[in-house]
């Protein structure tokens, strides 16, 4: 059976309309597993107190993470009316090929970061980010690549829904964990080209 395409004319307009909005991607499950098995996928030398840096010194810290033994994380966020901390959840990490993958859950970091959430989103549903490590003290953060991953779903290449809503972006790839590390394995969908950089703080976690 021949599948249905998103006319090209119709998905230049869709991410033509992204340039100043709101991206997101859901995932359904983790890939491979889900969310909820804790420590038995923790990457170990993610553990410690971690501070967000920018090219402006100044900004060391604005956010701070700490990840414990098992892999339960915190934030704690410095705003213009004082510092905001986080509940605790669980942070997963695996590989989706070569590339290290922590799983978050969504509700936890939209409550946490004041996302806006829309009806796409779900209870359990996980956001991605890849990862690496530059020697002990040096953490990158790889963003998805929501416009490619928004393609693929309008293309019916990817088990994902679009839904483009007041200028912003939000993509949910459907499946359970083996399906999404099927249809993801593949794909180069983590951004390299701006990181979020974090590095391993030198004083005693709070």
């Amino acid at each position: 059976m021949i599948r249905p395409r998103f006319s090209t004319l119709a998905l230049a307009a869709v991410l033509g309309l992204l340039a100043t909005g709101c991206q997101r991607t859901l995932f359904e499950h983790a890939p491979e597993h889900p969310l909820t098995l804790g420590a038995e996928h923790c990457d170990k030398a993610l553990v410690g107190h971690w501070l967000s840096k920018t090219d402006d010194d100044e900004e060391l810290g604005e956010i701070q993470v700490f990840v414990d033994a098992a892999c339960s994380v915190r934030t704690i966020e410095r705003r213009t009316e004082g510092l905001r901390e986080s509940a605790t959840t669980q942070l997963n990490t695996l590989m989706l090929g070569r590339q290290k993958v922590l799983a978050v859950s969504a509700a936890w970091a939209n409550q946490s970061f004041d996302v806006n959430s829309n009806t796409f989103d779900h209870a359990d549903d996980v956001y991605l980010f890849g990862y690496r490590l530059r020697g002990e003290d040096r953490l990158q953060l790889l963003q998805v690549r929501h416009e490619k991953l928004a393609k693929l779903g309008l293309e019916r290449d990817l088990e994902a829904d679009v839904l483009l809503e007041d200028g912003s972006l939000t993509v949910r790839v459907r499946g359970d964990g083996q399906s999404q590390h099927q249809q993801l394995s593949g794909l180069r969908m983590f951004d390299t080209s701006e990181p979020l950089n974090f590095q391993r703080s030198t004083e005693a976690k709070q």
